[in-house]
């Protein structure tokens, strides 16, 4: 199996659980209330009742105790689906682990060749120019001095005008930075240099993957230099489009490059895949020094700035605790209890969406909902926050603070603290955890 085969079955087994757990929460709020009812009309049973009464009531006893029976005997089951889907699930992320390990150490071996192959480009290309364009203006769209791109797009000339200078349009007619040679070379100006550069300052290479691009030479050497940024940087850097081409020829190709996700390209659809583009820029992971930049003015919080964060913190959790009572809230109908999982998500996932849609919460926060937390939580946090902004905490206050925001709540604090996802950056290059201790001791006095 591919890594985008095991992480499908992670991601499928995660909502099978979800799915499995908000129906066992349901039938334990079942189980709740008939013991409700059965202990509300045993407590209506005095010595002043009537014979007949109390028969009449005894049997609505009887009736509660086999339903509340039933209930547990369906919540016990649903118990053992949910232990048994969780052995899966970790099963299949070993896997998916073991996958991981592989690919990175083919991807070592192959980093030397990729080097060594695209320093015989830049030797070939060394002494080559742009040569003259008619009518065209001596200043590029984007010439400022250490200009960064979100986007180069690595293509063949052939499929220029029927779909790469489309889709470079459209993308820079949404604010998007785009590398591409018709924006960006000037009369005269090294050839070699300003590609070294557009890969090294471009956040994505956009690969135009189609028959013509795979007979090129340089286009190959291009698809290697994002790969060496994707080792040197530890980040993934290409998002490949499938152009007029068949799975068999990219497989054929590079089985590293069959396994990426990628777009399907068409000419008519460049708006389809320009969203698409668009929206993985702006969901993109964050790099360590990015990530380090966006916390390190923590350390430096002046008292209307820790005014202004406990504010912008207390909103999102707020907001993350009315998602919460939403979801909680949505009403199951009983058949809907005995029916196959199946169908209990065709009526559960959609009235998921729509609250979704209405927190709009970032692609790659993780907010689980069958965690939810409760008043008392939500206070301690409130209560500790200001302390830890201050810097005041002792290493013991910190990690009790650190202990509650990633244990009990089971939400993603790092997006609550920084606004930043969890899912998006790699803890192997910034150990998050570490800065958190230090932003809450930071001026402790023993």
């Amino acid at each position: 199996m591919s890594i985008e085969q095991y992480q499908r079955n992670t991601n499928s087994l995660d909502k099978e659980i979800s799915v499995i757990e908000k129906k066992k929460s349901t039938v334990d709020k079942k189980c709740a209330e008939i013991q409700g009812k059965a202990n509300s009309i045993q407590k209506s049973i005095t010595k002043n009742t009537s014979d007949s009464m109390k028969r009449s009531k005894m049997k609505q006893i009887n009736s509660l105790q086999d339903n509340y029976a039933k209930k547990i005997k369906e919540s016990s089951e649903l118990g053992k689906k949910i232990a048994d889907k969780r052995q899966k699930r970790n099963d299949a992320y070993l896997k998916l682990q073991k996958a991981n390990q592989d690919l990175q150490k083919k991807s070592d071996k192959e980093q030397k060749k990729t080097q060594q192959s695209y320093e015989k480009r830049i030797k070939e290309l060394s002494n080559q120019v742009i040569p003259n364009r008619t009518n065209q203006s001596t200043n590029s769209l984007y010439s400022p001095e250490d200009e960064e791109y979100d986007v180069f797009i690595s293509h063949a000339w052939e499929d220029k005008e029927s779909f790469v200078r489309p889709l470079a349009k459209y993308l820079k007619e949404n604010h998007i930075k785009v590398w591409y040679d018709e924006f960006t070379l000037d009369l005269g100006v090294s050839l070699r240099e300003k590609i070294d550069e557009g890969i090294r300052d471009s956040k994505f290479g956009v690969i135009i993957l189609s028959p013509n691009f795979l007979k090129k030479d340089w286009t190959k050497k291009e698809l290697n230099a994002f790969f060496s940024k994707e080792i040197f940087e530890k980040q993934n850097k290409i998002l490949p489009i499938w152009l007029d081409i068949s799975s068999k020829e990219i497989y054929n190709f590079s089985p590293m490059l069959f396994d990426r996700k990628a777009i399907k390209g068409e000419g008519e659809n460049v708006k389809k895949i320009g969203d698409e583009i668009i929206s993985k820029i702006i969901n993109e992971s964050y790099s360590a020094e990015e990530l380090k930049e966006k916390i390190s003015e923590f350390y430096t919080l002046s008292k209307f700035d820790i005014e202004n964060k406990i504010i912008e913190i207390n909103f999102r959790l707020l907001k993350i605790y009315n998602y919460f009572q939403e979801i909680g809230s949505i009403d199951i109908p009983d058949f809907l209890l005995e029916s196959k999982d199946d169908e209990f998500e065709k009526y559960y996932q959609p009235k998921i969406e729509t609250i979704e849609k209405k927190y709009r919460f970032p692609p790659n926060v993780w907010i689980h909902e069958m965690e939810s937390f409760n008043n008392e939580e939500i206070n301690y946090i409130k209560s500790k926050l200001p302390k830890w902004l201050k810097g005041k905490m002792n290493l013991e206050e910190c990690n009790e603070f650190f202990f509650q925001l990633d244990f009990l709540i089971n939400i993603d604090y790092t997006y609550l603290i920084f606004e930043v996802p969890n899912y998006s950056f790699f803890n192997s290059i910034f150990n998050l955890k570490d800065e958190f201790y230090k932003i809450g001791s930071r001026n402790f006095k023993n």
